[in-house]
């Protein structure tokens, strides 16, 4: 049964790369209320797949990462063709590429983040203000609503920058992020591997 569940788990954070790559060739064939129930959906397999994996105990290596990898691909490819129809959504893509550029470089310095309270807020912020933003190029919402929710969000993802910063540095700690977990390739599904270098 765990075997299924982690299956599962890890199909759900694949097809959200999958959906993001649909979403590209396919947005302009959809019809607006589809386009946006694909979108929420998606925003809602990254709660799904990580409660999931935190509920079963099977957290891997590789559903951190690709959960991390999914969502950025979705956040990113959601958000470029919003900067078309209104600049301010820029600060939120350079705010999402400075926090996975961030993340980055803590993987390469063998530095383990873990969810934290405010890193789930930023991604429902995130995820509200994207979702507020095609709204409002649907003509559904006014533009000062998209524009609030986007300097909103900007700020929490200053924060999360701040806290991944001072963390690269070893002056601050999340969760149990100094904990350095090796990324080997016969490690990425053993979740045993994983739970207990936590």
């Amino acid at each position: 049964m765990k075997k299924l569940i982690k299956i599962f788990v890890n199909l759900l954070t694949i097809s959200r790369i999958i959906f993001s790559i649909f979403l590209i060739f396919n947005a302009t064939k959809l019809s607006n209320i589809t386009f946006l129930m694909i979108v929420a959906i998606l925003f809602l397999t990254d709660q799904l797949d990580g409660f999931l994996a935190r509920k079963y105990k099977v957290q891997t290596l590789f559903g951190a990462v690709m959960d991390t990898v999914a969502d950025k691909i979705l956040c990113i490819t959601l958000i470029i063709p919003l900067i078309l129809g209104n600049r301010i959504s820029l600060i939120i893509l350079i705010g999402e590429l400075a926090i996975g550029l961030t993340n980055l470089i803590a993987v390469l310095n063998k530095r383990k983040t873990t969810v934290s309270f405010i890193g789930k807020v930023k991604m429902w912020l995130l995820s509200i203000s994207i979702i507020v933003g095609y709204l409002v190029s649907f003509g559904y919402t006014p533009k000062i609503i998209f524009n609030i929710s986007c300097v909103i969000t900007f700020v929490i993802q200053l924060y999360v920058l701040i806290k991944y910063i001072l963390l690269l540095k070893g002056r601050e700690r999340i969760g149990n992020s100094n904990i350095s977990i090796e990324f080997k390739l016969e490690k990425l599904f053993d979740t045993d591997y994983y739970l207990k270098n936590l």
